[in-house]
Order: structure tokens, then sequence, then C-alpha cells
């Protein structure tokens, strides 16, 4: 059985996909990688990510499951009430 892979398939189909926002250089994130953030059906980040998301607050939706040890978390961000 012959199976075509399509990875930039993604870019197309980002409402059936999974995003995950890691830890790494904030310019790095553009527009486009926050469309694709958006449009996802599901929305990871680890904890040192979500401190850039709250920066890009008006911009970027809050993601679905945060990970990590929370070390890296801004204190004064309070996940608890997060939607």
């Amino acid at each position: 059985m012959l199976r075509i892979l399509q990875p930039f398939e993604l870019f197309q189909k980002a409402a059936s996909s999974v995003c995950i926002w890691l830890n790494g250089e904030p310019t790095a994130i553009g527009k486009r990688a926050e469309t694709i953030w958006n449009d996802s059906k599901y929305r990871v980040a680890t904890d040192g990510a979500i401190n850039e998301i709250q920066k890009r607050f008006n911009d970027v939706h809050w993601p679905h499951i945060v990970c990590g040890d929370f070390d890296s978390l801004d204190k004064k961000i309070d996940v608890k009430s997060a939607e």
C-alpha cells in the first residue's frame, strides 16, 4: 500500500490539527505561526511559552493544555481562571 506523505498539509487544514507552542525565541513566532495556532483544533503550550502567549493576548488564543513543571511561568499569570 502506497502512502503519500504531505507534511505541509497542516497549513491548509489547521482546523483538524494540534499545534504545540514550545519555548523559544519570541521573534521566531510570526503572523503565519499565530494563524496556525489560532486555527488549530487543539493548542498545547509549555509553561515557558505561556509568558509569550500572555504578551500576545489580543492576537492569539489561550491553549487547551499547558504542560511542564511550571517553574518558568510568570507568577502574575492566573492559569486557574483561564478560559
